[in-house]
């Protein structure tokens, strides 16, 4: 029963979550090194599914079903249709996801502006979806800890290279290709097929992305030791739609003197926040724009 309790999503009320976005401006305007932390819970609305929600991927493995999203024949946009089992062995029109036609949300661009205000000096995720740099976050404040799916890199010099297409579609599931190579790690391949145009290097490219078992990357991408010094040094770390469950990522915003959670469902340190909100990110967003006097992104 308490796994299932994990997955239960609550809601505050709107004149609660108008009280606390309050405490965050607060909290905000008293910090002099802000970090953010996101989570799949963050680019959900965008069209990602969560992990560890009612209709999680997680959730839905475990505790059967499928999603309850009706199917438009007519719908465009980022899915397309794929024949997928439930658990009941039943054949289900599920949906399949296009990175590449993805797009930013109001919580995304609201990070960005805070940014450009001064208020958000870091951002850390665990989402390779890209989209905190598409929706204005500078790459240079990013740590994507668990890799990008548009981005390859170098295996010798670590130059990175961004694409305008999913690059693991290149490595992870090519096992017939002549450049796979199995990753004694994760087991998946890595490599995919193009190599390093800087002159004497010519290395081979690696997709970026962390698979289960995978170490973490310590400087592609950020890195995870770029991640750890901005939290130690952070006055709060704002942590939004993460279960704050995988390692050794769910450490990091321990490390700040203050946490603030926005999450839908219970988290891993939800008894270690100063502030916790129930509560969608962009609903979060347009009451904290509201308090701060912002216009609110859209």
């Amino acid at each position: 029963m308490r796994e299932v309790e994990d997955t239960v999503e609550r809601f505050d009320g709107v004149l609660q979550i108008e009280q606390q976005a309050k405490k965050l401006a607060e909290i905000l305007r008293n910090s002099s090194h802000t970090v953010c932390f996101t989570g799949a819970g963050i680019s959900a609305s965008a069209g990602i599914p969560t992990y560890r929600g009612a209709e999680g991927i997680d959730t839905i493995a475990e505790y059967g079903g499928a999603t309850k999203r009706p199917i438009d024949e007519s719908e465009e946009g980022p899915f397309k249709k794929a024949r997928l089992s439930d658990n009941s062995g039943n054949k289900e029109e599920e949906e399949e996801m296009s990175y590449e036609d993805l797009q930013p949300i109001l919580s995304h661009r609201a990070l960005a502006a805070l940014h450009r205000e001064g208020m958000m000096h870091f951002c850390i995720t665990q989402n390779c979806d890209d989209l905190h740099a598409k929706g204005g976050f500078p790459r240079n404040c990013l740590s994507e800890l668990h890799g990008n799916v548009f981005c390859e890199y170098c295996e010798v010099c670590e130059k990175e290279y961004y694409r305008d297409y999913a690059v693991d579609a290149w490595s992870t599931d090519c096992y017939s290709e002549a450049w796979f190579v199995k990753c004694p790690d994760c087991k998946f391949n890595h490599y995919t097929s193009r190599r390093c145009k800087v002159k004497k290097c010519k290395g081979k490219l690696k997709d970026t992305i962390v698979n289960f078992g995978d170490d973490l990357h310590e400087r592609v991408l950020g890195g995870l030791p770029k991640a750890e010094s901005e939290c130690e040094r952070a006055d709060m770390c704002f942590c939004i739609g993460s279960s704050l469950t995988v390692s050794p990522a769910n450490v990091l915003p321990t490390h700040a003197k203050k946490l603030v959670i926005c999450n839908l469902q219970e988290t891993d340190l939800d008894h270690k926040a100063d502030l916790r909100v129930w509560a969608t990110s962009d609903m979060l967003f347009t009451a904290l724009f509201k308090e701060l006097e912002l216009p609110c992104p859209i």
